[in-house]
This record gives structure tokens, C-alpha cells and sequence, in this order.
């Protein structure tokens, strides 16, 4: 599975011991298509030993064409996750015993810029201030942000002690 899966899946077919082949988009499925139903991710129990961090991931694809990147290819176009959703996953991870949230993906200052035009969404900001306002979160970290996706008002949100001074 992952980006070779998507961009050579033959390749993948043809080496010994290979059963099945799932691209990214596939992936979000693997489990339904190998095992019996799960519950989903917002159902988490909470664990006898839980980890600090928790990873939320937000987003995944990418919309630029770098030269130098693949990934826009692999992954596909950018898909922000619906922040209702977001915020489910984070309090689900608090209630399992998580002292940190890490929102991740691929191209995480894009995030809600995908949604233009439809239901409205926060972005990547607005996500952020709902997380801190409507969940009890110890702690909040951003995985990579590129530097042009963080507006001068966004500083603002590092005001609050939760918000780790990471980026």
C-alpha cells in the first residue's frame, strides 16, 4: 500500500507472496476489505499504557505540482477532512488518555482551501482556535507548516499555552 502501490500497482502484482495491492485512496478501506468490521476511529477504547501523542490526520493530497514532488501524483488532489470530524477524533484520542494531538498530512496549511464553495469549513486556523476553544486539550502540535501558510493573524493562536511553539 502507499505511493509505490499507487504509482507502479503491476510492479507490486507481480513479486511473490503479494495478495492484494491498495492504492492511497484505498487504504482508508484495507481493513474493511481484509477483516470484519471495525468500529471506527471515534469509537477509540482507551488503552492500558497509551501513548502521549496522538496523530489526527487532517487532510491528505496535495494541489501543487513541484517538480521536484511526487507526491501530487501518488496522493492525489487535496481533501480536507470535514472539521466536525477532526474535532470528533481529537476528543476520542483526550478520552483514550492522549496528552497530545499532532494534526497531520500532507500539505496541512492547505488545509479547507479544497472546500471553497461548499459547506463552509474553517481553515487550518480556524480548526485550530475550534480545537482549543471546544476540546480540553493539553496540548496541540502542527506537523510541518510551509512558512507562506501562516498568516501574521495566525500568530495570535500561540497566545494560549497549549498550542506547542512548533512548527
Amino acid at each position: 500500500t502507499g505511493c509505490y502501490a499507487e504509482l507502479s500497482p503491476a510492479d507490486l502484482r507481480d513479486l511473490p507472496g503479494v495478495e492484494m495491492v491498495a492504492g492511497n485512496r484505498a487504504k482508508e478501506h484495507l481493513l474493511d476489505d481484509l477483516l470484519a468490521p471495525v468500529p471506527p476511529a471515534t469509537t477509540l477504547t482507551p488503552a492500558v499504557r497509551p501513548r502521549t501523542r496522538a496523530l489526527v490526520k487532517i487532510q491528505d493530497g496535495c494541489d501543487n505540482a513541484c517538480t521536484y514532488c511526487i507526491i501530487h501524483v501518488a496522493r492525489g488532489e487535496q481533501r480536507s477532512r470535514p472539521a466536525g470530524e477532526v474535532l470528533d477524533d481529537v476528543r476520542a484520542r483526550l478520552a483514550a488518555g492522549y496528552q497530545e494531538i499532532v494534526l497531520t498530512g500532507v500539505h496541512v496549511g492547505a488545509y479547507g482551501r479544497d472546500r471553497a464553495g461548499g459547506p463552509p469549513e474553517p481553515d487550518l486556523w480556524g480548526l485550530v482556535a475550534r480545537i482549543l476553544a471546544e476540546t480540553p486539550v493539553p496540548r496541540l502540535r502542527l506537523s510541518s507548516v510551509e512558512p507562506w501558510d501562516l498568516p501574521r493573524e495566525a500568530l495570535a493562536l500561540w497566545e494560549d499555552p497549549r498550542l506547542c511553539r512548533h512548527l
